[in-house]
């Protein structure tokens, strides 16, 4: 085999699988945005306890 068509196989190889990459991670997006909502809250949830652990440190000294 030419190496012409070993690189050709590869290209196409690699756009075959980048395709079927997207194509999975599109194919719910509300999942994928109930997921981000979940991590926001999250995050939130994790901001607010350190706040106050935070305000417990000041109010001990």
């Amino acid at each position: 085999m030419s190496i012409t068509r070993i690189l050709a196989a590869a290209g196409i190889a690699s756009i075959a699988l980048t395709g079927a990459a997207l194509a999975q991670s599109n194919t719910n997006p509300q999942a994928s945005a109930k997921g981000q909502m979940v991590k926001d809250e999250a995050m939130k949830k994790d901001a607010m306890m350190k706040k106050d652990e935070m305000k417990k440190d000041a109010m001990k000294k």
